[in-house]
């Protein structure tokens, strides 16, 4: 194990001690954990996993980089057995340590290859020479061997999905559906826009990108009269409804022509891939967009997702932690105290030599609801920190989705003010009242400043 202080070799450690586990799933065979204890510096800083040759000899040529990871923000390796080599930043953040004593990181998931996990904030007992909380080790069974005259015959076709049953009180249907994993940066990032010379970013609020079926409580389509394009007797908020809505979201979204895309509210990775399917291929035959979203959102209840034809170049991640609130000096008027759970995603993007940090939010609403001020407020606090040390490592940083609030400094239509400083916090990052981010509502005419939707038509 090699440790990096930024871009310098600063300690180097065998991995002597040992675990051993059997996983789940199979029969025969153990896996044997290595692990070390050893402090480390503030971040940024980078861990490499080598070949123990090159890693105490110092011998770049000689060494055979494994994994090579970095916390805080990644930075290129000028000496040691990585030189030359850029670390993939884990994605995660966190200050003031001595406040979460009981705080680290690790993988979460269940499977077993890297890929099948994903890096999570974990909380808790400490968890040295034991598996993380929340990961499981389990065996990939491979297929059966063909009968005996069958081989190189197809494979029969997989057991069908679950019944659908219904609910008696609303008459939709409810079904567990498996959620897919598309939070990884692929391995070789690609990049299909049609104009390189320009890079076009939005964000969008779907309404409620589901399909009506076993859909979360938050749901527009679990019945009742709140759903976009609700019109009684044609359009229902059921399955019917919200699969007539995925179909206007596929042009509105189609006719936006963003390179990239954070799309809020939708109900899981496995819908927003679909809906990517059907938009078509670019003028050289490959699919356009592709899907992701980061793992932790797909169990909010309005999750946010992002299409793109940039494909980034770190997971999507955040830091899966909580905020307390009502914050210090709040003027939303919470009475109650509770703790806010982080609610956005953060990747990164290679775009004409720099580095792009985009970060997705969805925070609650209404604007001026008490108890949706006050967690708003918390979760934006949770971002704040990771915004800033991205700038601090100097990334260019967008930040977008649904804030659910209004800009005192750059009024809206109506000339809206805040009740929260959830502007405030993403703009003005170190409080000290300048503003390290702007607001690119300020460059549009005040008349073109709203949002919204009619309900007859979207």
């Amino acid at each position: 194990m090699c440790i990096y202080e930024g871009a310098s070799l600063i300690r180097t450690r065998r991995l002597s001690n040992t675990t051993v586990f059997r996983p789940a799933g199979g029969t025969a065979g153990i896996l044997r954990f290595y692990y070390y204890e050893t402090p480390l510096p503030q971040p940024p800083f980078s861990f490499a996993i080598v070949c123990t040759r090159g890693c105490i000899h110092n011998e770049p040529e000689r060494a055979d980089i494994v994994q090579f990871l970095s916390y805080g923000a990644a930075t290129r390796a000028a000496n040691g057995p990585c030189v030359g080599e850029l670390p993939a930043d884990i994605g995660l953040f966190e200050e003031h340590v001595k406040w979460f004593r009981r705080t680290s990181f690790g993988l979460t998931g269940e499977g077993m290859t890297y890929e099948d996990f994903h890096w999570a904030t974990n909380h808790g007992e400490d968890t040295r020479g034991s598996l993380n909380e929340g990961q499981v080790l389990n065996y990939v069974r491979a297929a059966p061997p063909a009968p005996p005259g069958q081989e190189g015959r197809d494979p029969p076709p997989p057991p069908s999905p679950p019944p659908v049953t219904g609910d008696p009180g609303t008459g939709v249907p409810h079904m567990t559906r498996p959620r897919s994993n598309c939070f990884h940066a692929p391995a070789t990032p690609g990049d299909r826009r049609a104009v390189t010379s320009r890079l076009r970013v939005g964000t969008f609020n779907t309404g409620g990108l589901f399909d009506g079926i076993g859909d979360a409580d938050a749901s527009l389509w679990n019945g009742g009269t709140d759903c976009p394009g609700y019109s009684p007797p044609e359009r229902l908020c059921d399955a019917a409804g919200a699969a007539a809505h995925i179909a206007r979201l596929q042009s509105i979204l189609l006719g936006l022509n963003a390179d990239i895309l954070n799309v809020n509210e939708v109900e899981d990775c496995a819908i927003l891939q679909a809906l990517v399917r059907q938009q078509g291929r670019n003028n050289a035959g490959v699919q356009a967009y592709n899907a992701y979203m980061e793992a932790a959102t797909q169990t909010d209840q309005l999750p946010v997702g992002l299409i793109t034809q940039l494909d980034p170049v770190v997971d999507l991640t955040r830091n899966v932690s909580t905020a307390h609130y009502p914050m210090p000096d709040s003027q939303c008027g919470e009475l109650v105290e509770g703790d806010a759970p982080s609610h956005y995603y953060r990747t990164v993007f290679e775009v004409w030599g720099m580095r792009l940090a985009l970060f997705g939010l969805n925070l609650p609403g209404p604007p001026h609801d008490p108890a949706a001020c006050s967690r708003r407020e918390a979760q934006a606090s949770i971002a704040q920190s990771r915004i800033r040390a991205d700038l601090a490592a100097g990334m260019e940083v967008i930040v977008c989705g649904d804030l659910n609030d209004f800009d005192e400094s750059v009024p809206d239509q109506n000339g809206n003010l805040p009740r929260s400083r959830v502007l405030e916090t993403l703009q003005d990052l170190d409080g000290d009242g300048v503003d390290e981010l702007s607001n690119v509502v300020s460059l549009m005419d005040p008349s073109e400043r709203y949002s919204g939707w009619c309900a007859s038509s979207f």
